[in-house]
């Protein structure tokens, strides 16, 4: 792991699971390390469609 450039805006790439993303970035084919940020921002656009659509809903909640 070395760096081009000195201080935080240089990017590095390792595999090690530790320390602090820079930026999300899509998964490849096998997702092990999600950025659980990114996500609850990907999905939260549809969870008022979501609820709307469990309001009509005629299952039976037990």
């Amino acid at each position: 792991m070395t760096r081009e450039r000195a201080g935080k805006r240089s990017y590095t790439r390792t595999d090690r699971k530790r320390g602090r993303y820079i930026k999300a970035r899509p998964a490849g084919s096998r997702p092990e390390d999600i950025a659980f940020d990114a996500t609850l921002r990907a999905a939260a656009p549809f969870q008022q469609q979501r609820l709307a659509d469990a309001e009509n809903d005629l299952a039976l909640q037990l």
